[in-house]
């Protein structure tokens, strides 16, 4: 028998946040091409719990060059690609840019989940978003 240590999400409350205004309920972000992987995961959860979400990214200026190639024409002309990476990559310290996030779209965010979800802490994702 294999045994396998069990994963815990990355998640943290009241984050601050450096939003101003949030068009959306959920903000999917990433720092690197390499966390295209979970970001994919996490439009799928969202797109399932029918949420509306801002698919963000703050790229390097070479990995920003490759997202058109990496990401269908669609989900692309519906990206965020935004400039102030340095300002989010503070708020959310300490964050392995390899990883994916969604984090509910408040100046003070009730949750942040780093990297991929397990099915509790979705499921209470989607109910915070629900009450608010």
């Amino acid at each position: 028998m294999l045994w396998r240590e069990s994963f815990v999400p990355d998640v943290r409350r009241k984050m601050r946040l450096p939003l101003a205004s949030a068009p959306t309920d959920l903000i999917l972000g990433a720092f690197s091409v390499n966390a295209l992987r979970e970001m994919e995961l996490w439009v799928r959860l969202a797109r399932e719990a029918d949420c509306s979400f801002t698919e963000t990214y703050w790229l390097q200026p070479d990995e920003a060059a490759q997202l058109p190639s990496l990401l269908a024409p669609s989900r692309f002309r519906a990206a965020d690609l935004r400039s102030d990476r340095a300002e989010w990559l503070a708020a959310l310290h300490p964050i392995d840019e390899a990883r994916a996030f969604a984090a509910i779209a408040q100046p003070i965010s009730p949750m942040l989940i780093v990297g991929p979800s397990t099915e509790d802490a979705w499921e209470e994702m989607t109910q915070l978003l629900r009450a608010s």
